[in-house]
């Protein structure tokens, strides 16, 4: 039996349903700005945004994705095509990397969290 790439497509989505309204509210209880706006429709453009990326980037899990989207909210919606940060982390956004996607999440995950400590001033 083989997998036609718009079937595959479909299967690396996370399967819950509303995973994405769980995503935004993860993101509001992290992130309290983003809890206070008052329109959620940017957020939801937002995390669908996210995990559309994460998924091209070989994030599949849903694990990974509310990590993806927790990158992007340190390094920005599009560090991933961002001429200055991609190149530099090209590798683990590579979804044909040998490295396993939870590796690679890690390494960007303490991106983000240098990125935090640069803008907090620690």
């Amino acid at each position: 039996m083989q997998i036609s790439a718009q079937q595959a497509a479909v299967l690396a989505r996370p399967q819950i349903e509303g995973f994405e309204l769980r995503a935004q509210e993860i993101l509001k209880r992290e992130f309290p700005a983003v809890a206070r706006r008052d329109d959620p429709a940017p957020l939801a453009r937002f995390v669908s945004h996210g995990h559309e990326r994460a998924v091209l980037h070989g994030f599949t899990s849903e694990r990974d994705i509310v990590q993806y989207l927790v990158v992007m909210m340190h390094l920005g919606p599009f560090f991933d095509v961002d001429p200055v940060r991609e190149p530099l982390m090209r590798m683990f956004l590579d979804a044909s990397s040998s490295m396993k996607p939870a590796m690679r999440m890690r390494i960007l995950m303490q991106a983000a969290k240098a990125q935090q400590r640069r803008t907090n001033g620690s």
